[in-house]
């Protein structure tokens, strides 16, 4: 059973996980950008620390 699973899990992340893991990792969208920005922003408030 799991070399049956191991090889269709791999299939999966190679045909659709890593082409958009790689692409968020070299240019994230907006969208996330502005996110990452506003939750930075609240943890400085909430720890009261530069990241």
């Amino acid at each position: 059973m799991k070399h049956k699973e191991t090889p269709n899990k791999e299939g999966d992340a190679k045909q659709g996980v890593k082409p958009d893991t790689t692409k968020l990792k070299t240019e994230p969208p907006i969208s996330e950008k502005d996110e990452v920005k506003k939750a930075e922003d609240k943890t400085r408030k909430a720890t009261g620390r530069h990241l």
